[in-house]
């Protein structure tokens, strides 16, 4: 999703919290309708929101009103910590961005590279996961161990190997993190 749409998502989500909010206020009476005229210049709004006042409207309305008004409000709110949210993977990233040689490599492939590089270090079955964090990926590989051998000394060469492969490749890489997570009787 490009920067366009992105804030064209947040100021609706801000845009539909503010409107439920006042629609709440007026509701219940915190705010009536004159004061909301006088902030806002909304002749039209201020006029269908004071339909709404206490004093027009009966006890049950009022409760369905409310009610309608908090979901709308929570649907602003899960729309706004969506769009807020950064800890996506994107599908690609620039390796190389040098005019006439710009190249990108999808997340998969990096995932593919950590994979193969782990195996050449001797992991067996090696589950890779990706997470993007501040413009460059932190790797996990969960490795079963064989038993029988050094247990730092089998993952330092797997992070080391991994970590070396990807940076030949230039793939921005943070972190990487090999977790040993079960025992293999194969060596």
């Amino acid at each position: 999703m490009n920067a366009f749409n992105r804030v064209v998502i947040l100021l609706l989500a801000l845009l539909v919290g503010a409107a439920s909010l006042l629609l709440l206020l007026v509701n219940f009476g915190v705010i009536s309708p004159s004061d909301l005229n006088y902030y806002t210049g909304y002749r039209s709004a201020v006029d269908a929101f004071s339909r709404l006042s206490p004093q027009g409207v009966s006890p049950a309305s009022r409760a369905i009103i409310a009610i309608v008004a908090l979901v709308v409000a929570v649907i602003g709110l899960a729309l706004l910590l969506r769009e807020l949210s950064v800890v996506r993977n994107p599908r690609e990233v620039v390796v190389d961005d040098t005019p006439g040689r710009e190249l990108r490599i999808s997340s998969g492939a990096v995932a593919k590279l950590a994979g193969q590089a782990a195996r050449a270090a001797g992991a067996s079955s090696p589950r890779v996961s990706l997470r993007w964090h501040r413009g460059a990926f932190e790797v996990r590989c969960d490795v079963a161990c064989p038993m029988g051998i050094k247990l730092a000394d089998y993952g330092e060469g797997i992070k080391t190997r991994v970590a070396q492969e990807l940076q030949l490749q230039r793939v921005p890489v943070r972190r990487v993190l090999v977790v040993l997570s079960e025992v293999s009787k194969k060596r």
